[in-house]
């Protein structure tokens, strides 16, 4: 965010069904390797990744020892921690869905579409 406004946002729409903190998982690779995309063009200094999934968070966040259970999960771990790991700051917290109403909306928005909404 710059001056508490978004540098990028956006929804997709999945082909499969999969559980929520896949579909968590899959967002945050995204939201990662664009924040590392934008590292390409200007110079960050800090990142804060929020997201209302505890499992996620606490996995994705190095300075914790929780491994998810799961390949695709170890691997989406390693790709988030990835395109994250240049940029100096990254801090990771769970709030709660109501703090998280945007991305909400942003799911929702993807799945009214598909739905010809």
């Amino acid at each position: 965010m710059t001056a508490g406004k978004p540098l990028a946002e956006g929804s997709r729409r999945l082909d499969a069904f999969v559980s929520s903190t896949h579909a968590e998982f899959r967002a945050l690779v995204g939201g990662a390797q664009a924040v590392a995309a934008l590292g390409t063009y200007r110079r960050l200094s800090d990142v804060h990744v929020r997201g209302d999934a505890a499992a996620v968070i606490t996995s994705v966040d190095p300075a914790r020892s929780t491994t998810p259970g799961d390949e695709i999960r170890r691997r989406r771990v390693t790709a988030i921690r990835n395109a994250l790991a240049p940029i100096p700051r990254v801090t990771y917290r769970t709030v709660s869905r109501g703090e998280n109403e945007r991305a909400h909306t942003l799911a929702v928005r993807a799945h009214d579409t598909d739905q010809g909404r």
